[in-house]
Protein backbone atom coordinates (compact mmCIF):
# COMPACT_ATOMS: atom_id res chain seq x y z
CA UNK A 1 0.00 0.00 0.00
CA UNK A 2 1.03 3.50 -0.71
CA UNK A 3 0.54 7.06 0.73
CA UNK A 4 1.90 9.98 -1.00
CA UNK A 5 2.42 13.32 1.72
CA UNK A 6 2.22 16.89 0.57
CA UNK A 7 2.74 19.75 2.53
CA UNK A 8 5.12 22.54 1.20
CA UNK A 9 6.89 22.81 4.55
CA UNK A 10 9.34 20.21 4.28
CA UNK A 11 9.59 20.19 8.35
CA UNK A 12 5.98 19.43 8.66
CA UNK A 13 6.68 16.07 6.12
CA UNK A 14 9.45 15.14 8.00
CA UNK A 15 7.69 15.07 11.48
CA UNK A 16 5.26 12.86 10.10
CA UNK A 17 7.24 10.36 8.32
CA UNK A 18 9.68 10.55 11.50
CA UNK A 19 6.39 9.50 14.06
CA UNK A 20 3.94 7.50 12.51
CA UNK A 21 4.23 4.37 12.21
CA UNK A 22 3.45 3.31 8.88
CA UNK A 23 4.75 -0.25 9.01
CA UNK A 24 2.57 -0.84 11.49
CA UNK A 25 -0.41 0.67 9.76
CA UNK A 26 0.11 -1.71 6.43
CA UNK A 27 1.62 1.00 4.52
CA UNK A 28 4.74 -0.24 2.61
CA UNK A 29 5.71 3.14 0.54
CA UNK A 30 5.90 6.77 1.76
CA UNK A 31 6.00 9.02 -0.90
CA UNK A 32 6.39 12.97 -0.74
CA UNK A 33 6.08 16.05 -2.41
CA UNK A 34 6.09 19.39 -1.92
CA UNK A 35 3.88 21.14 -4.11
CA UNK A 36 0.94 20.13 -6.74
CA UNK A 37 3.30 20.45 -9.55
CA UNK A 38 5.24 17.29 -7.66
CA UNK A 39 2.52 15.73 -6.34
CA UNK A 40 0.97 15.20 -9.64
CA UNK A 41 4.19 13.78 -11.24
CA UNK A 42 4.13 11.01 -8.74
CA UNK A 43 1.08 9.91 -9.05
CA UNK A 44 1.35 9.78 -12.35
CA UNK A 45 4.11 7.62 -11.90
CA UNK A 46 2.86 5.64 -9.31
CA UNK A 47 -0.18 3.47 -7.97
CA UNK A 48 -1.35 6.24 -4.96
CA UNK A 49 -3.83 4.55 -2.56
CA UNK A 50 -3.71 7.17 0.20
CA UNK A 51 -3.23 10.95 -0.35
CA UNK A 52 -2.69 13.20 2.48
CA UNK A 53 -2.00 16.69 1.56
CA UNK A 54 -2.11 20.09 2.93
CA UNK A 55 -4.76 22.34 1.64
CA UNK A 56 -2.66 26.04 1.69
CA UNK A 57 0.32 26.05 -0.67
CA UNK A 58 1.81 28.29 -2.69
CA UNK A 59 0.66 28.45 -6.41
CA UNK A 60 -1.83 25.35 -6.90
CA UNK A 61 -4.00 24.31 -3.64
CA UNK A 62 -4.46 21.40 -2.11
CA UNK A 63 -8.00 21.31 -3.06
CA UNK A 64 -7.07 22.43 -6.88
CA UNK A 65 -4.68 19.29 -6.95
CA UNK A 66 -7.61 17.19 -5.15
CA UNK A 67 -9.92 18.62 -8.02
CA UNK A 68 -7.92 17.29 -10.95
CA UNK A 69 -7.37 14.07 -8.95
CA UNK A 70 -11.26 13.60 -9.39
CA UNK A 71 -11.64 15.05 -13.13
CA UNK A 72 -8.57 12.58 -13.82
CA UNK A 73 -10.29 9.27 -12.48
CA UNK A 74 -7.81 8.29 -10.04
CA UNK A 75 -8.93 6.35 -7.56
CA UNK A 76 -7.24 7.04 -3.91
CA UNK A 77 -8.35 8.30 -0.46
CA UNK A 78 -7.76 11.93 0.26
CA UNK A 79 -7.28 13.27 4.11
CA UNK A 80 -6.63 16.88 4.17
CA UNK A 81 -4.25 19.04 6.44
CA UNK A 82 -4.64 22.46 7.41
CA UNK A 83 -3.78 25.24 10.04
CA UNK A 84 -7.38 26.90 9.57
CA UNK A 85 -10.65 25.86 11.05
CA UNK A 86 -12.47 28.15 9.01
CA UNK A 87 -15.96 25.45 7.76
CA UNK A 88 -15.55 26.92 3.83
CA UNK A 89 -12.37 24.29 3.82
CA UNK A 90 -14.39 21.34 5.51
CA UNK A 91 -17.26 21.94 3.35
CA UNK A 92 -14.88 22.15 0.45
CA UNK A 93 -12.62 19.48 0.86
CA UNK A 94 -16.42 17.06 1.45
CA UNK A 95 -17.67 18.40 -1.99
CA UNK A 96 -14.28 17.10 -3.52
CA UNK A 97 -15.28 13.57 -2.03
CA UNK A 98 -12.07 13.93 0.86
CA UNK A 99 -12.02 11.15 3.26
CA UNK A 100 -11.09 13.90 6.44
CA UNK A 101 -9.82 16.61 7.63
CA UNK A 102 -7.06 17.40 10.53
CA UNK A 103 -6.54 20.63 11.95
CA UNK A 104 -2.93 21.45 12.25
CA UNK A 105 -0.81 21.00 14.89
CA UNK A 106 -2.53 17.28 15.62
CA UNK A 107 -0.54 14.77 17.41
CA UNK A 108 0.92 12.13 15.72
CA UNK A 109 -1.37 9.31 17.15
CA UNK A 110 -4.38 11.52 15.74
CA UNK A 111 -2.80 11.72 12.06
CA UNK A 112 -2.11 7.72 13.06
CA UNK A 113 -6.10 6.72 13.93
CA UNK A 114 -7.21 8.56 10.67
CA UNK A 115 -4.45 7.06 8.29
CA UNK A 116 -5.87 3.55 10.32
CA UNK A 117 -9.28 3.96 9.12
CA UNK A 118 -8.55 4.44 5.80
CA UNK A 119 -6.39 1.60 5.69
CA UNK A 120 -9.69 -0.56 7.19
CA UNK A 121 -11.79 1.33 4.25
CA UNK A 122 -9.17 0.46 1.56
CA UNK A 123 -8.83 -3.22 2.68
CA UNK A 124 -12.37 -3.48 3.18
CA UNK A 125 -13.61 -1.83 -0.45
CA UNK A 126 -10.75 -4.09 -2.16
CA UNK A 127 -12.59 -6.78 -0.44
CA UNK A 128 -16.25 -5.96 -1.92
CA UNK A 129 -14.90 -5.47 -4.74
CA UNK A 130 -13.32 -8.63 -5.48
CA UNK A 131 -16.52 -10.47 -4.05
CA UNK A 132 -18.43 -8.08 -6.91
CA UNK A 133 -16.46 -9.16 -10.19
CA UNK A 134 -16.18 -12.90 -8.56
CA UNK A 135 -19.94 -12.92 -8.63
CA UNK A 136 -19.96 -11.24 -11.78
CA UNK A 137 -17.76 -13.94 -13.72
CA UNK A 138 -19.41 -16.89 -11.67
CA UNK A 139 -22.74 -15.27 -13.43
CA UNK A 140 -21.56 -15.43 -17.11
CA UNK A 141 -19.61 -18.64 -17.16
CA UNK A 142 -20.96 -20.72 -13.88
CA UNK A 143 -19.30 -24.25 -15.05
CA UNK A 144 -16.18 -23.08 -15.72
CA UNK A 145 -16.49 -20.55 -12.30
CA UNK A 146 -17.34 -24.14 -10.48
CA UNK A 147 -14.91 -25.97 -12.17
CA UNK A 148 -11.93 -23.25 -11.22
CA UNK A 149 -13.54 -23.16 -7.74
CA UNK A 150 -13.03 -27.20 -7.85
CA UNK A 151 -9.76 -26.85 -8.32
CA UNK A 152 -8.71 -23.85 -5.97
CA UNK A 153 -9.91 -26.92 -3.11
CA UNK A 154 -6.67 -28.27 -3.94
CA UNK A 155 -4.90 -25.66 -2.86
CA UNK A 156 -2.00 -25.65 -0.08
CA UNK A 157 -3.14 -22.24 1.57
CA UNK A 158 -6.25 -22.81 3.93
CA UNK A 159 -7.48 -19.55 2.56
CA UNK A 160 -7.92 -20.47 -0.63
CA UNK A 161 -9.66 -23.21 0.02
CA UNK A 162 -11.75 -21.59 3.16
CA UNK A 163 -13.16 -19.51 0.29
CA UNK A 164 -13.82 -22.29 -2.21
CA UNK A 165 -15.77 -23.80 -0.04
CA UNK A 166 -18.15 -20.70 0.53
CA UNK A 167 -18.52 -20.34 -2.65
CA UNK A 168 -19.38 -23.73 -3.60
CA UNK A 169 -21.83 -23.93 -0.87
CA UNK A 170 -23.47 -21.40 -2.73
CA UNK A 171 -24.09 -22.81 -5.23
CA UNK A 172 -25.19 -25.95 -3.83
CA UNK A 173 -22.25 -28.23 -2.97
CA UNK A 174 -22.21 -28.81 0.68
CA UNK A 175 -18.79 -29.53 1.09
CA UNK A 176 -16.78 -28.91 3.90
CA UNK A 177 -13.41 -30.04 5.62
CA UNK A 178 -15.92 -32.84 7.99
CA UNK A 179 -16.68 -34.33 4.44
CA UNK A 180 -15.15 -37.34 3.09
CA UNK A 181 -13.76 -37.35 -0.47
CA UNK A 182 -12.65 -40.13 -3.19
CA UNK A 183 -10.64 -39.13 -6.12
CA UNK A 184 -10.60 -39.80 -9.68
CA UNK A 185 -8.72 -39.01 -12.38
CA UNK A 186 -9.31 -39.66 -15.92
CA UNK A 187 -6.75 -40.08 -18.63
CA UNK A 188 -7.75 -40.39 -22.51
CA UNK A 189 -4.64 -42.08 -24.35
CA UNK A 190 -5.00 -41.06 -27.93
CA UNK A 191 -2.60 -41.33 -30.80
CA UNK A 192 -0.28 -38.48 -29.28
CA UNK A 193 -0.78 -36.62 -26.60
CA UNK A 194 -3.56 -37.39 -23.49
CA UNK A 195 -6.66 -36.37 -24.69
CA UNK A 196 -5.35 -35.30 -27.88
CA UNK A 197 -7.69 -32.81 -29.64
CA UNK A 198 -10.62 -32.46 -26.87
CA UNK A 199 -11.10 -29.89 -25.15
CA UNK A 200 -12.27 -29.78 -21.32
CA UNK A 201 -15.29 -28.99 -21.84
CA UNK A 202 -16.12 -31.92 -23.96
CA UNK A 203 -14.68 -34.17 -21.88
CA UNK A 204 -16.19 -32.71 -18.99
CA UNK A 205 -19.50 -33.51 -20.66
CA UNK A 206 -18.50 -36.83 -21.21
CA UNK A 207 -17.83 -37.50 -17.64
CA UNK A 208 -21.04 -35.78 -16.25
CA UNK A 209 -23.03 -37.75 -18.64
CA UNK A 210 -21.03 -41.05 -17.98
CA UNK A 211 -21.83 -40.17 -13.63
CA UNK A 212 -25.28 -39.84 -13.89
CA UNK A 213 -25.59 -43.15 -16.17
CA UNK A 214 -23.71 -45.12 -13.99
CA UNK A 215 -25.72 -44.41 -10.99
CA UNK A 216 -23.20 -42.18 -9.21
CA UNK A 217 -24.89 -39.80 -7.77
CA UNK A 218 -27.05 -38.35 -4.15
CA UNK A 219 -26.03 -38.40 -1.41
CA UNK A 220 -22.63 -38.84 -3.81
CA UNK A 221 -21.86 -35.14 -4.88
CA UNK A 222 -19.15 -35.17 -7.80
CA UNK A 223 -17.25 -32.31 -8.63
CA UNK A 224 -15.23 -31.88 -11.84
CA UNK A 225 -12.30 -29.69 -12.54
CA UNK A 226 -8.91 -30.14 -14.46
CA UNK A 227 -5.55 -30.63 -13.68
CA UNK A 228 -2.03 -28.82 -14.86
CA UNK A 229 -2.26 -31.74 -17.75
CA UNK A 230 -5.38 -30.99 -18.82
CA UNK A 231 -6.80 -34.21 -17.65
CA UNK A 232 -10.40 -34.27 -16.00
CA UNK A 233 -10.55 -34.54 -11.93
CA UNK A 234 -13.51 -35.42 -9.85
CA UNK A 235 -14.13 -34.91 -7.19
CA UNK A 236 -16.29 -37.29 -4.99
CA UNK A 237 -17.60 -36.25 -1.53
CA UNK A 238 -20.12 -37.54 1.07
CA UNK A 239 -20.60 -37.77 4.87
CA UNK A 240 -20.69 -41.36 4.52
CA UNK A 241 -17.93 -43.59 4.28
CA UNK A 242 -19.42 -46.65 3.64
CA UNK A 243 -21.27 -45.11 0.48
CA UNK A 244 -18.07 -43.99 -1.08
CA UNK A 245 -15.85 -46.94 -0.81
CA UNK A 246 -19.13 -49.30 -2.43
CA UNK A 247 -19.10 -46.51 -5.41
CA UNK A 248 -16.04 -48.92 -6.75
CA UNK A 249 -18.75 -50.72 -8.72
CA UNK A 250 -20.28 -47.67 -10.06
CA UNK A 251 -16.69 -46.30 -10.86
CA UNK A 252 -16.43 -49.79 -13.50
CA UNK A 253 -19.40 -48.59 -15.17
CA UNK A 254 -18.51 -45.02 -15.46
CA UNK A 255 -15.44 -46.29 -17.13
CA UNK A 256 -16.81 -48.53 -18.99
CA UNK A 257 -19.55 -45.71 -20.42
CA UNK A 258 -16.20 -42.94 -20.72
CA UNK A 259 -14.29 -46.12 -23.34
CA UNK A 260 -17.42 -46.15 -25.89
CA UNK A 261 -18.23 -42.41 -25.30
CA UNK A 262 -14.58 -41.28 -25.94
CA UNK A 263 -11.64 -42.04 -29.01
CA UNK A 264 -8.70 -43.55 -27.96
CA UNK A 265 -8.13 -45.77 -24.41
CA UNK A 266 -9.72 -44.40 -21.43
CA UNK A 267 -7.99 -44.91 -17.72
CA UNK A 268 -10.05 -44.13 -14.56
CA UNK A 269 -7.53 -44.08 -11.51
CA UNK A 270 -9.32 -43.88 -8.19
CA UNK A 271 -7.95 -43.22 -4.81
CA UNK A 272 -9.27 -44.47 -1.54
CA UNK A 273 -12.18 -42.74 0.94
CA UNK A 274 -10.20 -40.54 3.32
CA UNK A 275 -10.75 -37.33 5.17
CA UNK A 276 -11.04 -33.88 3.07
CA UNK A 277 -7.73 -33.08 4.84
CA UNK A 278 -5.75 -35.41 3.23
CA UNK A 279 -6.88 -34.62 -0.73
CA UNK A 280 -3.15 -33.37 -1.41
CA UNK A 281 -2.05 -36.62 -0.20
CA UNK A 282 -4.29 -39.13 -2.36
CA UNK A 283 -3.24 -36.46 -5.80
CA UNK A 284 0.10 -37.68 -5.29
CA UNK A 285 -0.56 -41.18 -4.90
CA UNK A 286 -3.07 -40.76 -7.95
CA UNK A 287 -0.26 -39.59 -10.19
CA UNK A 288 1.86 -42.29 -9.12
CA UNK A 289 -0.51 -44.65 -10.40
CA UNK A 290 -0.76 -42.45 -13.63
CA UNK A 291 3.43 -42.41 -13.87
CA UNK A 292 3.83 -46.30 -13.90
CA UNK A 293 1.41 -47.04 -16.59
CA UNK A 294 3.88 -47.10 -18.97
CA UNK A 295 1.92 -49.06 -21.39
CA UNK A 296 -1.06 -46.64 -21.25
CA UNK A 297 -3.27 -49.07 -20.43
CA UNK A 298 -7.11 -48.34 -20.39
CA UNK A 299 -9.70 -49.28 -17.48
CA UNK A 300 -10.08 -48.52 -13.74
CA UNK A 301 -7.36 -48.25 -11.35
CA UNK A 302 -7.49 -48.46 -8.05
CA UNK A 303 -5.38 -47.67 -5.53
CA UNK A 304 -3.79 -50.60 -3.02
CA UNK A 305 -6.07 -49.86 -0.22
CA UNK A 306 -9.08 -49.30 -2.47
CA UNK A 307 -8.24 -52.21 -4.27
CA UNK A 308 -7.99 -54.61 -1.13
CA UNK A 309 -11.69 -53.81 -0.17
CA UNK A 310 -13.13 -55.41 -3.08
CA UNK A 311 -14.53 -58.40 -2.54
CA UNK A 312 -13.00 -61.83 -4.15
CA UNK A 313 -13.55 -62.74 -7.44
CA UNK A 314 -12.68 -66.39 -7.79
CA UNK A 315 -12.47 -66.58 -11.29
CA UNK A 316 -10.52 -63.29 -11.51
CA UNK A 317 -8.13 -64.50 -8.85
CA UNK A 318 -7.22 -67.86 -10.62
CA UNK A 319 -6.71 -66.08 -13.58
CA UNK A 320 -4.09 -63.86 -11.97
CA UNK A 321 -2.62 -66.67 -10.63
CA UNK A 322 -2.37 -68.63 -13.61
CA UNK A 323 -0.72 -65.17 -15.22
CA UNK A 324 1.53 -65.32 -12.63
CA UNK A 325 2.82 -68.78 -13.21
CA UNK A 326 3.22 -68.16 -17.02
CA UNK A 327 5.25 -64.88 -16.35
CA UNK A 328 7.31 -66.69 -13.90
CA UNK A 329 8.05 -69.34 -16.26
CA UNK A 330 9.17 -66.44 -19.26
CA UNK A 331 10.94 -65.23 -16.61
CA UNK A 332 12.80 -68.67 -15.61
CA UNK A 333 13.22 -68.91 -19.44
CA UNK A 334 14.88 -65.09 -20.01
CA UNK A 335 17.11 -64.91 -16.57
CA UNK A 336 17.45 -61.19 -15.74
CA UNK A 337 21.60 -62.12 -15.34
CA UNK A 338 22.81 -58.58 -16.93
CA UNK A 339 19.62 -59.16 -19.30
CA UNK A 340 19.90 -54.75 -20.23
CA UNK A 341 23.57 -55.22 -20.31
CA UNK A 342 23.99 -57.79 -22.68
CA UNK A 343 20.92 -55.93 -24.95
CA UNK A 344 22.60 -52.51 -24.97
CA UNK A 345 26.18 -54.47 -25.74
CA UNK A 346 24.39 -55.86 -28.76
CA UNK A 347 22.88 -52.33 -29.51
CA UNK A 348 25.74 -50.51 -29.63
CA UNK A 349 27.65 -52.89 -32.27
CA UNK A 350 24.85 -52.72 -34.98
CA UNK A 351 24.82 -49.19 -34.26
CA UNK A 352 28.38 -49.08 -35.17
CA UNK A 353 28.14 -51.67 -37.80
CA UNK A 354 25.66 -49.18 -39.64
CA UNK A 355 22.96 -51.77 -39.04
CA UNK A 356 20.48 -49.18 -37.97
CA UNK A 357 17.09 -51.21 -39.28
CA UNK A 358 17.83 -54.12 -37.40
CA UNK A 359 19.19 -52.11 -34.59
CA UNK A 360 15.86 -50.62 -34.42
CA UNK A 361 13.79 -54.12 -34.72
CA UNK A 362 16.45 -55.57 -31.95
CA UNK A 363 15.01 -52.26 -29.82
CA UNK A 364 11.48 -52.91 -30.27
CA UNK A 365 11.98 -56.56 -29.68
CA UNK A 366 13.41 -56.06 -26.52
CA UNK A 367 10.49 -53.51 -25.21
CA UNK A 368 7.32 -56.05 -27.19
CA UNK A 369 8.91 -58.59 -24.50
CA UNK A 370 9.12 -56.38 -21.82
CA UNK A 371 5.19 -55.46 -22.25
CA UNK A 372 4.35 -58.62 -23.01
CA UNK A 373 5.67 -60.33 -19.71
CA UNK A 374 4.14 -57.27 -17.79
CA UNK A 375 8.03 -56.26 -16.74
CA UNK A 376 7.64 -53.01 -17.97
CA UNK A 377 7.85 -50.21 -15.25
CA UNK A 378 8.18 -46.66 -14.73
CA UNK A 379 12.06 -47.39 -13.18
CA UNK A 380 12.49 -49.88 -15.79
CA UNK A 381 11.13 -47.66 -18.76
CA UNK A 382 13.59 -44.60 -17.24
CA UNK A 383 16.53 -46.88 -17.35
CA UNK A 384 16.01 -48.24 -20.61
CA UNK A 385 15.47 -44.55 -21.48
CA UNK A 386 18.35 -43.28 -20.15
CA UNK A 387 20.79 -46.62 -21.53
CA UNK A 388 19.49 -45.72 -25.29
CA UNK A 389 20.18 -41.88 -24.33
CA UNK A 390 23.62 -42.43 -23.38
CA UNK A 391 24.25 -44.48 -26.53
CA UNK A 392 23.00 -42.25 -28.93
CA UNK A 393 24.63 -39.13 -27.72
CA UNK A 394 27.78 -40.87 -27.67
CA UNK A 395 27.50 -41.53 -31.48
CA UNK A 396 26.30 -38.26 -31.92
CA UNK A 397 29.45 -36.89 -30.25
CA UNK A 398 31.74 -38.90 -31.96
CA UNK A 399 30.40 -38.09 -35.43
CA UNK A 400 30.66 -34.32 -34.68
CA UNK A 401 26.87 -34.33 -34.97
CA UNK A 402 25.16 -31.09 -33.30
CA UNK A 403 22.64 -32.97 -31.00
CA UNK A 404 20.18 -29.60 -30.52
CA UNK A 405 20.12 -29.02 -34.50
CA UNK A 406 18.53 -32.66 -34.98
CA UNK A 407 15.63 -31.09 -33.53
CA UNK A 408 12.44 -29.00 -34.91
CA UNK A 409 8.91 -27.70 -34.11
CA UNK A 410 7.34 -31.26 -34.96
CA UNK A 411 9.95 -33.04 -32.65
CA UNK A 412 11.44 -30.94 -29.70
CA UNK A 413 13.88 -31.89 -27.05
CA UNK A 414 11.86 -31.98 -24.44
CA UNK A 415 10.00 -34.69 -26.50
CA UNK A 416 12.67 -37.01 -26.45
CA UNK A 417 13.72 -36.10 -22.90
CA UNK A 418 10.42 -37.24 -21.76
CA UNK A 419 10.45 -40.28 -23.48
CA UNK A 420 10.47 -42.47 -21.00
CA UNK A 421 6.86 -41.48 -19.63
CA UNK A 422 5.23 -44.58 -21.33
CA UNK A 423 6.17 -47.47 -24.01
CA UNK A 424 4.55 -45.11 -26.87
CA UNK A 425 6.75 -42.04 -26.05
CA UNK A 426 9.69 -43.96 -25.75
CA UNK A 427 8.61 -45.97 -29.46
CA UNK A 428 8.48 -42.52 -31.02
CA UNK A 429 11.78 -41.60 -29.43
CA UNK A 430 13.75 -44.56 -30.47
CA UNK A 431 12.00 -43.94 -34.21
CA UNK A 432 13.39 -40.36 -34.34
CA UNK A 433 17.20 -40.93 -33.01
CA UNK A 434 17.04 -43.80 -35.40
CA UNK A 435 15.45 -41.56 -38.94
CA UNK A 436 17.87 -38.61 -37.76
CA UNK A 437 21.27 -40.75 -38.40
CA UNK A 438 20.26 -40.84 -42.51
CA UNK A 439 20.54 -37.16 -42.52
CA UNK A 440 22.81 -35.87 -39.61
CA UNK A 441 25.91 -33.98 -40.09
CA UNK A 442 27.73 -31.73 -38.70
CA UNK A 443 26.13 -27.81 -38.35
CA UNK A 444 22.68 -29.47 -40.60
CA UNK A 445 18.86 -28.42 -39.41
CA UNK A 446 17.79 -25.04 -38.76
CA UNK A 447 17.51 -24.50 -34.64
CA UNK A 448 15.00 -21.87 -33.35
CA UNK A 449 16.68 -19.50 -31.03
CA UNK A 450 16.33 -19.41 -27.28
CA UNK A 451 14.48 -16.00 -27.92
CA UNK A 452 12.04 -17.00 -30.64
CA UNK A 453 11.20 -19.95 -28.41
CA UNK A 454 10.18 -18.06 -25.54
CA UNK A 455 8.19 -15.86 -27.11
CA UNK A 456 5.97 -18.71 -29.14
CA UNK A 457 5.75 -20.25 -25.49
CA UNK A 458 4.88 -17.12 -23.86
CA UNK A 459 1.72 -16.21 -26.63
CA UNK A 460 0.82 -19.97 -26.04
CA UNK A 461 0.67 -19.84 -22.39
CA UNK A 462 -1.15 -16.27 -22.00
CA UNK A 463 -3.84 -18.10 -19.92
CA UNK A 464 -1.56 -18.82 -16.99
CA UNK A 465 0.32 -16.82 -14.26
CA UNK A 466 3.68 -17.71 -16.48
CA UNK A 467 6.90 -16.32 -14.14
CA UNK A 468 10.60 -15.74 -16.15
CA UNK A 469 11.45 -19.15 -14.29
CA UNK A 470 8.68 -20.70 -16.71
CA UNK A 471 10.15 -19.49 -19.76
CA UNK A 472 13.50 -20.06 -19.00
CA UNK A 473 13.33 -23.39 -18.12
CA UNK A 474 10.81 -23.96 -21.37
CA UNK A 475 14.19 -22.57 -23.46
CA UNK A 476 16.55 -24.99 -20.97
CA UNK A 477 18.40 -22.25 -19.85
CA UNK A 478 18.82 -20.31 -15.73
CA UNK A 479 16.33 -17.55 -15.23
CA UNK A 480 19.56 -14.79 -14.90
CA UNK A 481 20.94 -15.46 -18.14
CA UNK A 482 18.04 -16.13 -19.57
CA UNK A 483 16.78 -12.50 -18.32
CA UNK A 484 19.88 -10.66 -19.64
CA UNK A 485 19.60 -12.62 -22.62
CA UNK A 486 16.41 -11.48 -23.26
CA UNK A 487 17.35 -8.17 -22.36
CA UNK A 488 20.40 -8.08 -24.73
CA UNK A 489 18.78 -9.29 -27.90
CA UNK A 490 14.81 -7.76 -27.75
CA UNK A 491 15.76 -4.29 -25.35
CA UNK A 492 12.91 -5.22 -23.15
CA UNK A 493 12.41 -6.66 -19.86
CA UNK A 494 10.67 -9.71 -19.84
CA UNK A 495 8.52 -9.22 -17.18
CA UNK A 496 7.44 -6.38 -18.94
CA UNK A 497 7.26 -8.11 -22.24
CA UNK A 498 5.14 -10.84 -20.58
CA UNK A 499 2.89 -7.98 -19.72
CA UNK A 500 2.58 -6.00 -22.47
CA UNK A 501 1.91 -9.18 -24.91
CA UNK A 502 -1.03 -9.59 -22.72
CA UNK A 503 -2.32 -6.08 -22.82
CA UNK A 504 -1.68 -6.26 -27.13
CA UNK A 505 -3.70 -9.44 -26.97
CA UNK A 506 -6.67 -7.90 -24.76
CA UNK A 507 -6.67 -4.71 -27.04
CA UNK A 508 -7.41 -6.84 -29.80
CA UNK A 509 -10.39 -8.86 -28.04
CA UNK A 510 -11.36 -5.68 -26.71
CA UNK A 511 -12.15 -5.07 -30.55
CA UNK A 512 -15.04 -7.42 -30.81
CA UNK A 513 -18.11 -6.37 -28.55
CA UNK A 514 -19.21 -9.87 -28.12
CA UNK A 515 -16.74 -10.84 -25.23
CA UNK A 516 -17.28 -9.09 -22.12
CA UNK A 517 -14.24 -7.49 -20.52
CA UNK A 518 -14.34 -10.04 -17.50
CA UNK A 519 -13.96 -13.00 -19.77
CA UNK A 520 -11.12 -11.18 -21.58
CA UNK A 521 -9.46 -10.82 -18.11
CA UNK A 522 -10.04 -14.32 -17.25
CA UNK A 523 -8.42 -15.65 -20.47
CA UNK A 524 -5.86 -13.59 -19.66
CA UNK A 525 -4.67 -15.35 -16.22
CA UNK A 526 -6.86 -12.71 -14.04
CA UNK A 527 -9.38 -13.56 -12.03
CA UNK A 528 -9.03 -10.40 -9.42
CA UNK A 529 -11.11 -8.01 -12.31
CA UNK A 530 -9.19 -4.47 -10.55
CA UNK A 531 -5.79 -6.46 -11.27
CA UNK A 532 -6.63 -6.24 -14.97
CA UNK A 533 -7.93 -3.26 -15.21
CA UNK A 534 -4.49 -1.43 -13.03
CA UNK A 535 -2.40 -3.70 -15.41
CA UNK A 536 -3.97 -2.51 -18.45
CA UNK A 537 -4.25 1.18 -17.56
CA UNK A 538 -0.19 1.12 -17.12
CA UNK A 539 0.16 0.82 -20.29
CA UNK A 540 -2.69 2.35 -21.95
CA UNK A 541 -3.48 4.96 -19.68
CA UNK A 542 -7.39 3.97 -19.84
CA UNK A 543 -9.55 1.13 -18.90
CA UNK A 544 -10.33 -1.66 -21.02
CA UNK A 545 -14.29 -0.49 -20.88
CA UNK A 546 -12.86 2.53 -22.16
CA UNK A 547 -10.64 1.46 -24.88
CA UNK A 548 -13.18 -0.77 -26.16
CA UNK A 549 -15.55 2.35 -26.25
CA UNK A 550 -13.29 4.75 -27.81
CA UNK A 551 -12.09 2.14 -30.76
CA UNK A 552 -16.42 1.10 -31.21
CA UNK A 553 -16.75 5.28 -31.30
CA UNK A 554 -14.41 5.69 -33.70
CA UNK A 555 -15.02 2.62 -36.05
CA UNK A 556 -18.44 3.71 -36.20
CA UNK A 557 -18.92 5.32 -39.55
CA UNK A 558 -20.03 9.00 -40.04
CA UNK A 559 -23.24 10.08 -40.44
CA UNK A 560 -23.88 10.96 -44.17
CA UNK A 561 -25.75 14.23 -45.50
Amino acid sequence: MKILIVDDQLSVINGIVARVNFERLGIETVLTATSAYEARAVISGHQIDILLCDIEMPGESGLELNQWIMDSGQRMIRIFLTSHTDFSYARESLRLGCFDYIVQPAPYDEIEEVLSRAVRKIKDDRRLEELYNYGRLYKINEEEMIAHTTFNLFSRYEATVRQAMELLNESGYPVDTASYVRLVIVVVYAAGPPAAGLSFNTLKKEVLEALAAADIGLPVYPLVTQNKYHQPVILLFCNDTAVLDEATEGLRRFQRQLADALPGATAVYAGETSPFAQLRDEVGRLHAMIDNNVSLKPGLFLDRKAAERQPTDQPAMERQASFRQSKDRLVMERPEIDEATEAAADWERLLRAGQKKILRANIMTYLDGLVAIDRVSFRSLCELHQQLTQMFFSYYYEHNIDIPQLFNDSYRYNDYMEGFKSVPALREAIDFMIQAMETAGPGNGPVKNEIAKAKDYILNHLAQNISVRDVADHVHLSPEYFTKLFKNETGQNIKNYILKTKVDVAKNLLENPNISVSLIAMELGYTNFSHFTQMFKKYEDVTPTDYRKKYLKNKRPSPSG
